[in-house]
């Protein structure tokens, strides 16, 4: 369900640049019919879900690879399992990358790996390593970065020619476009993995405590996290807001936006596992469970369905309808994930996505449909 949710915040957040919004100037972002509401909701989206959505996803990877990395000592051979596992995740995150520039999955695929080594730390090490990555000013160090975009005028050019390709009927060149935007944002934030590892190791940190695993048991853990994070990520974003990025140095500025992220993300977290123990609660998140089961078919799908509907080789909807107006695309397109995942579990053991995963990571057939002897 936890997951469930995550997927949920990531397509709302998605859904910003997957409408081509994102790739709209401030002037011509004003100039739509829905400025005005777009100006109210904006500070909102940005303050709850921006990059607070990708840190909920994140930590519950490390919790999946954390409870992965547990049968090592069951299974001498479990090492090169994991690591094959995580090379599937990467060529199916690889696929992704080509038609969306904002793929997670392939740095989850390579980040992974350096759990393996960390496996034997304790778990409060884990969780320093964690935050100490996450939170370093990697910015330091963009100086010696001679592929980075300096200059304004030109990313703008980047990114008007990127949303003209986008927006176009040529799959091709709607690749293309997308593969070298793609590489123009790694090569100027490099260090956007390096954040990811350091969450990823909070988050196996909190799948070997179990806490996840028996929340009742550890409620009190969860309240105390709660009470800690919520007050400091609320805290945060208000300084954000109205930070004056001239007067805050660089190397600070990108350690507070990632401790905003980080205990908001947390604190979200926390919440959610506390409401799931109240039956009224549990009853209204119940059906985010089978999304959350089916979590890398819904996250592709996602992408697909979008691209459809607001990319030139699709439908070509773009931005017209502002920010506003991806709020009820997402009701629509997470409700019918909701009602497929339903569907199609009561038919099949896993998601489409995951069964493919597991096929190539065992190496051999895994029944996939219910009742199936084969």
């Amino acid at each position: 369900a936890l997951r469930g949710f995550a997927l949920a915040a990531v397509l709302l957040v998605h859904l910003q640049d997957l409408s081509l919004y994102t790739f709209l100037s401030h002037d011509a972002q004003s100039l739509l019919p829905t400025a005005h509401w777009d100006n109210l909701i904006a500070p909102a989206f940005i303050a709850l879900f921006r990059w607070k959505a990708i840190t909920i996803f994140t930590l519950l990877f490390g919790v999946s690879f954390a409870l992965q990395l547990e049968r090592i000592d069951s299974a001498p051979r479990f090492s090169g399992f994991f690591i094959r596992r995580l090379f599937m995740l990467l060529v199916i995150g690889i696929a992704h990358s080509i038609f969306y520039y904002g793929d997670i999955l392939r740095y989850y695929a390579v980040m992974g790996v350096f759990l393996l080594p960390a496996n034997r730390l304790r778990t409060r090490t884990l969780v320093l390593i964690g935050i100490v990555i996450a939170l370093f000013p990697w910015t330091l160090f963009d100086s010696f970065n001679s592929f980075v975009i300096r200059d304004d005028a030109s990313w703008q050019q980047l990114v008007t020619s990127t949303r003209a390709a986008f927006a176009g009927p040529n799959i091709l060149e709607m690749v293309r476009a997308n593969i070298h935007y793609d590489w123009s944002i790694f090569a100027s934030d490099w260090s956007f993995p390096l954040t990811l590892l350091g969450r990823l190791f909070i988050g196996a940190a909190i799948g070997r405590s179990a806490a996840l695993a028996r929340p009742r048991e550890n409620a009190r853990s969860w309240l105390w996290l709660l009470i800690v994070t919520m007050p400091i990520g609320i805290g945060l974003t208000a300084f954000v807001s109205v930070m004056d990025d001239r007067k805050v140095p660089q190397m600070l500025q990108s350690s507070i936006r990632g401790a905003t992220s980080l205990s908001l993300g947390l604190a979200y977290i926390a919440m959610f596992v506390l409401l799931f123990q109240l039956p009224a609660s549990r009853r209204l998140l119940s059906p985010l469970i089978a999304v959350g089961r089916m979590a890398l078919t819904n996250y592709l799908l996602q992408t697909l369905v979008a691209i459809i509907l607001f990319y030139g080789v699709g439908f070509g909807i773009g931005p017209r309808f502002g920010l506003i107006g991806t709020l009820p695309f997402f009701a629509a397109i997470f409700s019918l994930q909701i009602i497929f995942s339903q569907w199609w579990l009561r038919r099949f053991h896993f998601g489409p996505v995951e069964w493919v995963w597991r096929r190539l990571s065992y190496g051999f057939v895994i029944p996939m449909r219910k009742n199936c002897q084969e």
